[in-house]
């Protein structure tokens, strides 16, 4: 469509043009499956390695949460506990 005789044939450059918007509209739904197929693959990888850190959050979760209920105090200042989720 960029060349310098496409626009000569009116006709032939209005049928190109239907037929390459024609194409776009088969393609780009298959385009958007695949980006969310990619998607979902990258939260599921994010999932897993989140399923394989549980016990060592459960762990980590259980000794912020002495740490909060003690009331612990270091030079005077209150220690709090951030719970990453």
């Amino acid at each position: 469509m960029a060349g310098s005789d496409f626009w000569n044939n009116r006709e032939r450059a209005q049928a190109d043009v239907e037929e390459v918007s024609r194409l776009k509209s088969l393609i780009n739904p298959v385009r958007e499956l695949e980006r969310e197929i990619a998607d979902f693959e990258a939260l599921r990888t994010i999932g897993r390695g989140r399923e394989n850190n549980a016990p060592a959050r459960a762990r980590r979760n259980a000794s912020l949460a002495g740490a909060r209920t003690s009331g612990a105090k270091t030079r005077g200042v209150r220690a709090t506990a951030i719970s990453f989720r």
